[in-house]
């Protein structure tokens, strides 16, 4: 969905279901993604090699999977590791995802109950019911990778 949310020749059929200001989120939301193929990144609107790209920028997702799950974030690996993962097989179709770090402050629970200011990385998800947003997820976690694990912060909301 990354992909085609950005993709010219798909991008009227999310238009039909979407406002221009609900796309226009969209694309400030979902960071840059394109798919390995090979030594290449295909990009809806451009292939470049794999080469061309600052490992530091990128996180590697596999094509399949969940709860982080066989993500590999280029920040904090060697150029060596880096180019071994995406060299190997099974990368072959896996996304390649531009890498924002920054943490934002938010207030949480503490280990008491009592709400605590910290800074966190951060993850916001959307659910969809026919077509239109019906609520959200917001995760937050002191680590890079945020999804379900025991130190996550977890909230939705439903509208």
């Amino acid at each position: 969905w990354f992909v085609a949310l950005r993709d010219p020749a798909l991008r009227g059929l999310f238009a039909k279901r979407l406002s221009e200001r609900e796309l226009a989120i969209l694309d400030r939301a979902i960071p840059e993604t394109g798919v390995l193929s090979g030594n290449m990144v295909v990009f809806p609107d451009r292939t470049v090699p794999l080469s061309s790209l600052t490992r530091k920028e990128w996180v590697l997702k596999p094509p399949a999977g969940s709860s982080a799950q066989g993500i590999f974030i280029g920040h904090y690996t060697n150029r060596g590791r880096w180019d071994q993962v995406c060299s190997e097989a099974d990368s072959s179709g896996a996304l390649l995802q531009r890498y924002f770090m920054p943490k934002e402050r938010v207030t949480v629970l503490g280990p008491d109950g009592e709400p605590t200011e910290g800074d966190y990385h951060m993850k916001y998800g959307a659910f969809l019911y026919g077509g239109t947003v019906a609520g959200c997820e917001v995760m937050a976690r002191p680590q890079p990778l945020v999804h379900g694990a025991r130190d996550t912060y977890f909230s939705t909301c439903t509208w």
